[in-house]
C-alpha cells in the first residue's frame, strides 16, 4: 500500500466531510504566556486524551538524531491545564523512523484514560518489528504489561482504537497473512484492563480491506470497514464475541454519501455522515443496539471558500465542537499553519447553540490534537522547523470558552438516517443486494497471538517548557534534525 496515496485520501476524505466559514466575530490572541514549547528535544506528537481534570499527552521524542530509529516515549501528566508531571517510558527495541516525515504514518502510542494518574498506553511497533506492548500505569509504576509478537500478521501501519468505558480495550490494524488470497485484512485484539489479551479475531473479506474505525460499547461493537478504494464502505454490528449481527452498506458510485466516521461516548453511538457537493456537516446519534434517535445538519457562512476542520466532544448536555478553519486556496501549502483561525462552540441535544469562541489567528498555533476540561480546551501540536533536515518543535497552548453570539454556523435537527435503506425501490433493491453481498463475504476467524517478552523502563523526568513561539529561533537553534524522507 502506498503511504503517500493512503494519506492524501485521508486529506481529500475530511476535506469532503467538513466546511467552513469567513465571517469572525472579534478574536483573541494566543499570548506567549499560554503557549509552552518543549526545548531542546524533536518531538512527535501521537495521542491526547482526558479524564475529568486530568489530560494525557503521549509522543516520541530524542535529544540527538541517533535516537531517531528508537525514540524513547514520554508521558506528560496535565491538572487543571498545568503540567503535573512527565513520564519516560523506554521499550527494548520500539522501532519508529517517523521523525523524519512531515506526519506520523504509524499511531504507535495510544492513551486510554482509566482514573486521575491511571492510564493504559499501548506501544504499536509496524511492519519492520511487528509488536505491540500494553502497560497499565499507575502513579509511577507499571502495575500490569505484557507484550505481543505480531509478526505472524505483518502488522502495518492502519490502527484504529476504543476503549468501552467499563473493562475492555480494542486494538484494530492492518495486516495479512497471505496476499494472494485475500490481501490486506484487519484485525482485532481485545485487552482487559490487567493487560491480558483476551479475545483475538480478523475480521475480512477477500477483499482489500481497510479499517477505517471502531467504537465498542454496551453489548455491541461497530467496525467501519472498506476496500482500500473507499468506493464501497461497510458498518459491521458486532456482537462482543465477534458474531455479525448486521451490515449497513454504502456504494459511492450509487449514493450521495461520500462516507462515515464513527465515535461514541459511554450512552450513545454517534456517525458523522458526508455528503458529496454538500458542505454540512450531518451528526446521527443512535443507541448502542443502533436504533435511530436523530440527526443534525450544522451548516456555516462562506463554505465554499473556506475548509474547516474539527474534534468533537460529546458530553451528556451536548456537543463541543473545536475547529480550524483555512480557506481553500491555501490548504495544500505547506505554510499553511499562518492561515489558520479557530474557534469553538457548544450545541444542545436540543439543536441551540449556547456560545462561541474564536482565538489565535495568524499566530502559527495548529490544533492536531486537544482536551477538553470544565469550559478550558488544551490544544497539542508539533511544528516542523525544516523541510529538508526536519526538526519538531513540540507545543501546547491553553483557550477558555466564553460566551457571545454566533451567526456563522447554524443547527438543524433533519429526520434523515443515513444509515438506513433507501425508500426507492430500484435504490432499495440495490441497496438490499449490495448489504447481502456484505453479509456473505465478511468473515471472522479466530487468531492466536504468541506473548512476546522484552525490557521496559518507566522513570520520572523533568522535561524543560519554556513560554515562545514555536518557530521562535531561540528554540529551533537548539532542537537535533533528522534527514527528511520524502516517501
Amino acid at each position: 500500500m502506498c503511504k503517500r496515496t493512503f494519506f492524501s485520501g485521508l486529506v481529500i476524505f475530511f476535506i469532503a466531510a467538513f466546511s467552513a466559514f469567513s465571517a469572525f466575530p472579534e478574536e483573541e490572541i494566543v499570548s506567549l504566556n499560554d503557549i509552552n514549547v518543549l526545548s531542546g528535544k524533536s518531538a512527535l506528537l501521537m495521542d491526547v486524551k482526558s479524564y475529568e481534570n486530568i489530560v494525557y499527552e503521549a509522543f516520541i521524542a530524542i535529544d540527538s538524531p541517533e535516537e531517531e530509529l528508537h525514540p524513547p516515549a514520554y508521558i506528560n501528566v496535565y491538572e487543571d491545564g498545568l503540567l503535573k508531571k512527565s513520564l519516560r517510558l523506554d521499550v527494548e527495541g520500539f522501532l519508529s523512523g517517523e521523525l523524519c516525515e512531515d506526519y506520523s504514518h504509524y499511531d504507535h502510542l495510544r492513551i486510554f484514560p482509566l482514573g486521575k494518574d491511571d492510564f493504559i498506553i499501548s506501544v504499536y511497533s509496524a511492519y519492520s518489528d511487528n509488536r505491540l506492548g500494553i502497560y497499565r500505569i499507575k502513579g509511577n509504576e507499571i502495575i500490569y504489561g505484557k507484550g505481543y509478537n505480531l509478526k505472524g500478521l505483518r502488522a502495518y501501519e492502519n490502527q484504529k482504537y476504543c476503549y468501552d468505558g467499563k473493562d475492555r480495550i480494542y486494538i484494530s490494524f492492518m495486516g495479512q497473512t497471505d496476499f494472494s488470497k485475500t490481501g490486506w485484512d484487519t484485525y482485532i485484539l481485545v485487552f482487559d484492563l490487567q493487560c491480558n489479551l483476551t479475545q483475538a479475531a480478523a475480521v475480512y473479506t477477500k477483499d482489500n480491506d481497510e479499517i477505517l474505525g471502531i467504537e465498542a460499547f454496551e453489548n455491541n461493537i461497530y467496525f467501519h470497514l472498506s476496500p482500500l478504494s473507499w468506493k464501497q464502505q461497510c458498518i459491521v454490528q458486532l456482537d462482543k464475541k465477534f458474531r455479525v449481527k448486521k451490515t449497513i452498506c454504502n456504494y459511492y458510485d450509487k449514493s450521495t454519501i461520500r462516507g462515515w466516521s464513527l465515535s461514541s461516548n459511554e450512552e450513545y453511538l454517534f456517525v458523522e455522515t458526508y455528503i458529496q457537493n454538500d458542505p454540512s456537516t450531518y451528526i446521527s446519534k443512535y443507541d448502542s443496539e443502533g436504533n435511530f434517535l436523530g440527526t443534525y445538519k450544522i451548516s456555516y457562512k462562506d463554505s465554499d471558500k473556506n475548509i474547516f476542520t474539527g474534534k468533537l466532544f460529546y458530553g451528556q448536555e451536548g456537543l463541543t465542537v473545536l475547529v480550524k478553519r483555512q480557506s481553500s486556496e491555501n490548504f495544500w501549502n505547506n505554510e499553511v499553519v499562518k492561515e489558520i483561525d479557530r474557534f469553538t462552540y457548544f450545541m444542545d441535544w436540543d439543536g441551540k447553540i449556547h456560545n462561541q469562541y474564536s482565538f489565535s489567528k495568524g499566530n502559527n498555533l495548529n490544533n492536531s490534537f486537544a482536551a477538553k476540561y470544565d469550559d478550558k480546551y488544551l490544544c497539542f501540536d508539533f511544528y516542523n522547523h525544516k523541510s529538508t533536515g526536519i526538526g519538531k518543535v513540540l507545543y501546547n497552548f491553553s483557550v477558555e470558552g466564553k460566551k457571545s453570539g454566533c451567526d456563522w454556523v447554524s443547527v438543524e435537527k433533519v429526520p434523515v438516517d443515513f444509515l438506513s435503506a433507501p425508500e426507492h425501490p430500484a435504490a432499495y433493491n440495490s441497496y438490499q443486494k449490495l448489504n447481502s453481498a456484505w453479509m456473505d463475504k465478511i468473515m471472522v476467524k479466530k487468531i492466536t497471538i504468541p506473548e512476546l517478552k522484552f525490557n521496559v523502563e518507566l522513570h520520572q523526568v523533568k522535561l524543560e517548557y519554556v513560554h515562545a513561539r514555536p518557530d521562535d529561533r531561540k528554540i529551533t537553534d537548539k532542537i537535533p534534525h533528522v534527514p527528511f524522507s520524502d516517501r
